[in-house]
């Protein structure tokens, strides 16, 4: 059975009076999910599967198993320009969920941080905290893959976060 494209639903953030990014990148992600439905709609169903499968990173042979179909086949029906197509949006759309959101959130937490700094500090504080706890996990993680040690760098008072009253 062949089933058809169906979009990502990716958790929403509420973010309250701080959504103006996020309403962009949520706008941005519905468009080219949007675009994919329209080309699947183009493609015959069993084309459509062997993108999906082949943009999961399933071998070529284990596609034409799984569709009971010759692997040239497959082949054809990936180098068809709708195929190329949606391949490229499955994985614009990948890029933009697992990529985007991690700079998205510090991108609003940096604005939280903006908006509060002088009228909330404990708001801000706990936004720049939030920042560095991102920050530190992602360089933590850059240096596992390199096979060493993280670094951590703790910069206080740059140019970048001015002394407030909280630092006098």
């Amino acid at each position: 059975m062949v089933k058809s494209i169906t979009p990502v639903q990716s958790a929403p953030i509420d973010l309250g009076a701080y959504d103006n990014a996020t309403n962009e990148f949520r706008q941005l992600e519905s468009d080219l999910q949007r675009q994919c439905l329209e080309i699947s709609a183009e493609m015959p169903p069993l084309h459509v599967e062997i993108v999906k499968d082949a943009h999961s990173a399933v071998k070529l042979a284990d596609v034409a198993k799984k569709h009971n179909i010759h692997r040239t086949t497959v082949t054809r029906a990936l180098s068809s320009p709708k195929a190329q197509q949606l391949m490229a949006l499955l994985t614009a759309t990948s890029v933009l969920v697992s990529g985007m959101t991690n700079a998205n959130i510090q991108y609003e937490l940096w604005r939280i941080f903006q908006d509060n700094r002088d009228d909330d500090p404990r708001t801000a504080i706990a936004a720049i905290s939030e920042i560095n706890r991102m920050r530190q996990h992602d360089e933590l993680m850059a240096s596992r893959t390199r096979g060493g040690d993280a670094l951590v760098n703790i910069v206080i008072n740059s140019e970048l976060l001015p002394r407030t009253v909280l630092d006098m």
